[in-house]
C-alpha cells in the first residue's frame, strides 16, 4: 500500500464525521501509525503535511486557513 493510500484511509477511519479538522488533529490520528508502517522515515510529521498537500492537489480535501483543513466531499460514506 502507498504512503499516500495509507494516510487516507487512517483519515478516514479517524476524521470521517469531522467536516474541519485541524493539523494538531491529523498528528493525534496519523502519526503513530504512519510512524509504525515506516519506522526508518525519522520526519513523519514533514510526511503528513506532504500528504495533505497531495490529498489537497487531488481534491479530497480542502484547506480553509494555515493548519485547517475539511473534505470535500463531506460526509464520507
Amino acid at each position: 500500500m502507498r504512503q499516500k493510500d495509507l494516510f487516507r484511509e487512517i483519515l478516514e477511519l479517524h476524521l470521517k464525521d469531522w467536516s474541519v479538522f485541524n493539523i494538531a488533529d491529523v498528528y493525534q490520528v496519523a502519526e503513530s501509525p504512519m510512524s509504525f508502517h515506516y519506522p526508518c522515515n525519522k520526519h513523519i510529521k514533514d510526511k503528513i503535511r506532504e500528504l495533505l498537500q497531495v490529498l489537497r492537489d487531488e481534491k479530497i480535501l480542502k484547506f480553509y486557513e494555515k493548519g485547517v483543513y475539511g473534505w470535500v466531499k463531506y460526509p464520507i460514506n
